[in-house]
């Protein structure tokens, strides 16, 4: 466990998962501390001979509440304070929805420290990106407040396609541990909010040189895979892999998703995988 400080003051608490080999970095999305990779990172840096910086995101996790709002890029500098602190140089950045909005920036701000990017189930924010919906606007909107069996019906509506919505606890068997442990703050979660209102990657996009991979779910009604794709098309050499029967919670239902990813990446790399 260790905590970097952010160009603001913040504590940003991190983990680091193994002791050689080239870096990755994992970057959770929307209130989510990175308790929520659960053992993602393990493998990964078993599978790829790697190791990872596991890092909770400002107002999430051990790290501290920022006492008002921020931005995106701010919350891409909170990373690079990170990366600095673990004496990272280079590394391979998976990042999933509001997570894969971080990365983006990082890729655009301190493209040198970016070797690799795995972008999962986000957008590259407005002009270019779409909007979800109305109805899924609305359960992001209820889902703080509401816990328990409700709470379950509202992520599952969120999270899942209608086919998969009855296999709700068995998908998320690990989520009510990891936020007892690590709950969710309402405050800091609207926070958060107000940073993806304002987060737009599209004109900058071209600049990010970095083997990247973008992943999405066909059924995402949370964020719809159309900006994924625009994503894609936008960063030079970026490859699309969009899933069959999969909504917004990519890893939880297809857990190979991310092996795959990187896979790709490694190879690009001119890395055995």
């Amino acid at each position: 466990m260790a905590i970097a400080r952010s160009t603001d003051g913040l504590g940003i608490h991190y983990r680091v998962v193994g002791d050689r080999g080239p870096w990755l970095v994992f970057v959770q999305g929307l209130s989510l501390s990175g308790r929520f990779w659960f053992d993602t990172p393990e493998k990964m840096t078993e599978r790829f001979g790697a190791r990872a910086i596991v890092l909770d995101n400002r107002g999430t996790g051990r790290t501290e509440r920022p006492s008002g709002p921020f931005s995106m890029t701010q919350m891409a500098d909170d990373v690079r304070a990170v990366l600095d602190d673990a004496g990272c140089d280079r590394a391979t950045v998976v990042g999933i929805s509001m997570g894969g909005m971080i990365s983006q920036h990082v890729a655009i701000r301190h493209r040198a420290r970016v070797e690799g990017l795995v972008l999962l189930a986000t957008t590259p924010g407005l002009p270019l990106g779409r909007l979800p919906g109305p109805t899924a606007l609305q359960l992001l909107a209820r889902l703080p407040f509401n816990k328990g069996r409700k709470g379950g019906e509202l992520a599952a509506r969120l999270l899942l396609p209608p086919a998969k919505r009855g296999r709700f606890e068995e998908l998320f068997s690990r989520w009510p541990d990891a936020f007892a442990q690590d709950p969710q703050d309402p405050r800091s979660f609207y926070l958060q909010l107000g940073a993806i209102a304002l987060h737009s990657t599209g004109a900058k996009l071209h600049s990010i040189t970095a083997p990247t991979v973008v992943v999405a779910g066909r059924e995402d009604i949370l964020v719809p895979p159309v900006n994924s794709r625009r994503i894609a098309e936008k960063i030079p050499g970026a490859e699309l892999d969009l899933l069959e029967g999969v909504g917004h919670a990519v890893p939880a239902e297809d857990p190979m998703a991310i092996e795959r990813a990187l896979g790709r990446v490694w190879a690009r790399l001119g890395r055995v995988s």
